[in-house]
């Protein structure tokens, strides 16, 4: 016993445990999203209507809230069971998640379809750079948004309401996730065929270490 406690010890072994962790928490990503990543690949044309998109997008939600729960997860115990953590998170915040994606698929649906007519028109062109940054801003509340929902019991509305204050109140925090998306970003582009068994996972995992000393304050002031 000691024996075993002595080789799961060992660096070699803690590597290849973070790197299997990884690429299983990313295939099931993967597979949860697999009509959009087929589409992706393999259906461009499918692409060029915003409907389908939206609903080829719809399973990314949860599918989201289920990686952020098992990374967030590694991140504060070290270990853990993929198989079992990603099922749980998926489960356990489907729910939220759901309500919440969609909502935000919706704004994100309205917007894109203002900026196609705006570009295609020229009408009220003035609007466009409003409607630019509205939309990454949008997208940036999932910089907090799943990673709160993964870990905390919240309702809809104040999640909303909490992302978008977490997002101006810790902009250190917020620049810092947004460096390590565009890098990664980066990075996916250079080694697209190695990165992409691992890209979910990698991305949300350091998200969730960088806002591990803000979840060990917020959890100590629930205490």
């Amino acid at each position: 016993m000691i024996k075993v406690k002595m080789i799961t010890e060992k660096p070699i072994f803690i590597i290849a445990n973070y790197i299997y962790t990884f690429f299983i928490i990313n295939i099931y990503f993967i597979l949860s999203n697999g009509l959009f990543f087929y589409g992706y690949y393999f259906a461009n044309s499918a692409f060029d209507y915003l409907a389908i998109v939206f609903i080829l997008l719809i399973p990314m939600g949860p599918a989201l809230a289920a990686v952020f729960y098992t990374m967030g997860k590694l991140v504060r115990e070290k270990e853990i069971s993929p198989t079992q953590d990603y099922l749980t998170g998926y489960k356990k915040n489907f729910k939220i998640s759901l309500s919440y994606w969609l909502i935000q698929l919706s704004l994100l649906f309205i917007l894109s379809i203002n900026y196609h007519y705006i570009t295609r028109t020229g009408v009220l062109a003035i609007l466009l750079p409003f409607f630019i940054v509205l939309a990454l801003f949008i997208l940036s509340l999932n910089l907090y948004a799943f990673p709160i929902l993964s870990r905390f019991e919240i309702k809809l509305k104040n999640l909303w309401i909490v992302s978008a204050y977490y997002f101006f109140k810790h902009w250190k925090l917020t620049l810092l996730n947004l460096t390590t998306i565009i890098s990664f970003v980066f990075i996916y582009y250079q080694f697209a065929s190695i990165l992409f068994l691992f890209f979910s996972s990698l991305v949300t995992y350091f998200i969730m270490f960088n806002l591990k000393n803000l979840f060990q304050r917020l959890e100590a002031q629930e205490e």
